[in-house]
């Protein structure tokens, strides 16, 4: 489960981030 968090932590971030126009 930590792995399958991680990774839709990761996207959601990404997703997130890139709408705003900001990458961290």
């Amino acid at each position: 489960m930590k792995n399958y968090a991680a990774k839709d932590i990761r996207n959601f971030a990404v997703v997130g981030h890139g709408g705003s126009g900001k990458t961290t």
